[in-house]
């Protein structure tokens, strides 16, 4: 049996390109920086939700296409685990 594949992304300080997610995917803050997550577009501050280095991550509850940004002007880090 294979294991989960888990792409690695770099977040920035503006929204990254849509991310394709699929229900039971996970999305794990991988870095030191808050990160933003906006599944709606425009991907907006405002609509994100916060995800924080010392949180286990959350999983998505249906197929979405999210955005992300790291929540400061340093570069953050995380991964999509999908596959579980």
């Amino acid at each position: 049996r294979k294991g989960p594949i888990m792409p690695a992304y770099t977040a920035t300080d503006s929204w990254s390109a849509a991310i394709t997610v699929a229900a039971g995917d996970i999305i794990q803050n991988t870095g030191r920086r808050l990160l933003l997550v906006c599944p709606v577009t425009p991907a907006a501050d405002g609509d994100a939700v916060d995800l924080h280095p010392d949180q286990p991550g959350f999983a998505f509850d249906r197929a979405t296409s999210i955005r992300v940004r790291s929540g400061s002007r340093l570069e953050g880090s995380f991964k999509i685990i999908r596959g579980l």
